[in-house]
C-alpha cells in the first residue's frame, strides 16, 4: 500500500498516532536482512494463521475448578463463586516465513499481517505490547532497524506478552513442551532477558545457552514453530504443563537451604502493590512457626526446594506464589490480597478442593486498582490462618 493510501485510511487521529512513532518506525520498511522488509506500521490482523497446523492435544470438556474459601472482615468464610475450567485444543504451528518481534508478536512474512488475536493473546486478555484501533495495529515499543536479524534454521518461538517471573514460569518455560514435536536441530527464540534463574530453568529442561537465540527486534525466520499456550491464567492449566513442573522439581536437590514445613512468602522487598502492614503480618506468621521467605534474595534452586517440602504456604499475592506448582497437590495455601487483585490464576494452580483460601484486605485510600497499596486486618488474617491450616 502506498504512503498516500495509508494517509487516507488513517485519517486525522491515525496520522497523529503515526507521527508519535514515525521517527523510530521509519526504517521499518527499508530492506531488512536477506532483502526482506517489514511493512510500515500500522499493520493489520490476518484473517487466520497461514501455517501448517498440528493438533497436539484435543479440547477437553469443562470441569469445575477446585473449591476455594474467602475470608473477609465482618463476614463468615464463604465459598468462592463456581468457576469452570475450559481447556481448548492445543496446536503447534509451522510458518515458512515469519517475522517475530519481542513479547510474542508474530507476523506472516508473506502478507505482512499480525497473526490473529486468538493466538497471540487469549480472548479475555489485551496484548500489552500492541496498540490496536479500528483494526490497525502498532507496536508500542519502537521497532529499530539495527535490531533486525535473520535465522535460517528452524526455531521454536518461546515468548510471552509479559516478562514477570510468574508469566515466565507459566507461559514461557512451559512452551518448551513443543520442542519434542520440532526437528532435532531446532533452536529456541525468545526476548527473555536470561537471568541466572531463567538460565537454570531452561537448562534443566535440556535447553543450554548455545541453543537459545535472543531477539531485541524484528527477527526474520525461514522456518518458525509456535504453539498455543499451555497455561491461560484466566481459564486453565493444561495437563501437559504439570509434568514440566514435576520435572523442574529436581533442581531443588542442588539447594542447601533448610526445608521448612511452613513458609510465608513476603513482598516487602518488592516495593510495588505494597501490603502496608506486612511487617505486622510477618510477625503474626512467625508466632505460628512460619519461616519468612523473600524470594528475590534466593536462587531458584532454593525457592523450588522450599515449595517442594512445604505443606503450609502463605503470602501476599504475586508471582512468587506461583511456585506452588512445585508443591505437593495437597499442600495448603493462604493468599492475602485485596478486592482489586483477585485473579483466577491462584485457583487454577490448585489441584484439590479447599487447598486454597483467600483473605481479603482493603486498598489504601479507597483505590481498588490492581496496583494499589493496601492493608489487611490482623484479626482477619489470624482467623484465616488458624481455620485454613487447622492451627
Amino acid at each position: 500500500m502506498s504512503i498516500i493510501a495509508q494517509v487516507r485510511r488513517l485519517g486525522r487521529e491515525g496520522i497523529r498516532n503515526r507521527l508519535t512513532v514515525m521517527r523510530a518506525d521509519f526504517p521499518n520498511w527499508l530492506a531488512a536482512p536477506g532483502g526482506r522488509r517489514l511493512a510500515l506500521q500500522p499493520w493489520r490482523f490476518a484473517a487466520d494463521i497461514r501455517a501448517t497446523d498440528i493438533e497436539v492435544a484435543p479440547e477437553r470438556s469443562p470441569r469445575p475448578a477446585p473449591a476455594v474459601r474467602i475470608f473477609e472482615a465482618g463476614h463468615e468464610p464463604r465459598p468462592a463463586p463456581a468457576l469452570e475450567i475450559a481447556e481448548k485444543s492445543r496446536h503447534l504451528y509451522r510458518m515458512r516465513n515469519a517475522i517475530v518481534l519481542p513479547r510474542h508478536i508474530i507476523l506472516d512474512g508473506e502478507t505482512q499481517r499480525v497473526v490473529p488475536r486468538g493466538f497471540i493473546a487469549e480472548r479475555y486478555f489485551i496484548h500489552p505490547a500492541l496498540h490496536v484501533r479500528k483494526g490497525d495495529v502498532w507496536a508500542k515499543r519502537p521497532v529499530r532497524r539495527e535490531h533486525t536479524q535473520r535465522i535460517d534454521g528452524p526455531v521454536l518461538v518461546v515468548d510471552s506478552t509479559h516478562t514477570l517471573y510468574g508469566h515466565v514460569l507459566l507461559e514461557i518455560v512451559t512452551r518448551l513442551y513443543y520442542l519434542r514435536y520440532c526437528p532435532p536441530d531446532t533452536r529456541v527464540l525468545t526476548s527473555l532477558d536470561f537471568t541466572p534463574t531463567y538460565r537454570t530453568l531452561f537448562e534443566a529442561l535440556g535447553v543450554p545457552a548455545d541453543r537459545i537465540v535472543r531477539m531485541e527486534g524484528p527477527t526474520f525466520c525461514d522456518d518458525a514453530f509456535f504453539g498455543d499456550s499451555l497455561v491461560d491464567i484466566f481459564r486453565f492449566v493444561s495437563p501437559g504443563a504439570w509434568p514440566i513442573f514435576r520435572f523442574l522439581r529436581r533442581i531443588g536437590a542442588r539447594s542447601a537451604v533448610e526445608p521448612r514445613e511452613r513458609i510465608y512468602v513476603t513482598r516487602r522487598g518488592v516495593g510495588r502493590r505494597a501490603l502496608l502492614n506486612e511487617p505486622d503480618v510477618e510477625r503474626l506468621f512467625e508466632r505460628y512457626g512460619f519461616a519468612i521467605v523473600r524470594p528475590e534474595t534466593l536462587a531458584i534452586e532454593d525457592q523450588v526446594k522450599l515449595f517442594t517440602h512445604a505443606r503450609m504456604v502463605a503470602g501476599t499475592r504475586g508471582s512468587a506464589l506461583h511456585n506452588i506448582v512445585f508443591s505437593a497437590p495437597d499442600t495448603r495455601c493462604l493468599v492475602l490480597t485485596h478486592r482489586g487483585l483477585m485473579l483466577e490464576a491462584d485457583r487454577l494452580l490448585m489441584r484439590r478442593d479447599d487447598a486454597l483460601a483467600i483473605a481479603l484486605g482493603d486498598p489504601a485510600n479507597g483505590d481498588d486498582k490492581y496496583v494499589a497499596d493496601w492493608n489487611i486486618d490482623l484479626d482477619l488474617v489470624e482467623r484465616a490462618l488458624r481455620t485454613h491450616f487447622g492451627l
